[in-house]
C-alpha cells in the first residue's frame, strides 16, 4: 500500500488485502495510516503481536512504536517479520519515495520460515530418536 506524505492511504492492491483480510474493511482512499493500524488491532489482524488480552496501555505503546518505526522509514530501514494468523508470516518493508509518499511492501515469507524451522530441527535433533543432539544438550546444560 502507499500513503501520501500526510499518511493518508492512496493506493493498495488485492495481494495486500488477501494477505491481511481483516484489514480490508479499514482500507480506503484517505484513511490515515494510524486508523488502519488501529482497525487492524481491533479486528485481530495483529493478534500474534497484540492479542485481545493485551492491556490497553500496552496496545497504545505497540501502535505508537510501530507508527514511529514506519514514519522513520528510510533507505536503510530494516525489514521486520510479522507473524500472521494460521502460522503464516509476512516480511514488512517501508520506504519514503522522493515524492514524500510512504511505500509499504509486504511479502509472504511463510515457506521460508517453514524451511528455516525444518533446517533448525534437522540441525538440533537426532533423526532416529527425535531427541536433541549432544550440542543442544550441552548448550542447555
Amino acid at each position: 500500500y502507499v500513503c501520501d506524505r500526510d499518511e493518508n492511504v492512496i493506493l493498495w492492491n488485492e495481494a495486500y488485502t488477501a494477505m491481511f483480510p481483516r484489514l480490508a474493511p479499514a482500507l480506503g482512499r484517505g484513511v490515515t495510516l494510524e486508523a488502519v493500524l488501529r482497525a487492524g488491532v481491533a479486528s485481530g489482524a495483529y493478534d500474534e503481536e497484540v492479542g485481545p488480552h493485551t492491556p490497553d496501555e500496552a496496545r497504545e505503546r505497540w501502535i505508537a512504536a510501530l507508527l514511529q518505526r514506519i514514519r522513520a522509514a528510510g533507505e536503510n530501514s530494516p525489514s521486520r517479520e510479522i507473524p500472521l494468523p494460521g502460522g503464516r508470516w509476512a516480511q514488512a518493508r517501508e520506504r519514503r519515495a522522493p515524492s514524500g509518499n510512504l511505500v509499504c511492501v509486504r511479502n509472504d515469507i511463510t515457506r521460508l520460515k517453514h524451511a528455516e524451522a525444518e533446517a533448525r530441527r534437522r540441525a538440533e535433533q537426532d533423526e532416529l530418536t527425535g531427541l536433541f543432539n549432544r550440542q543442544v544438550f550441552l548448550q542447555s546444560l
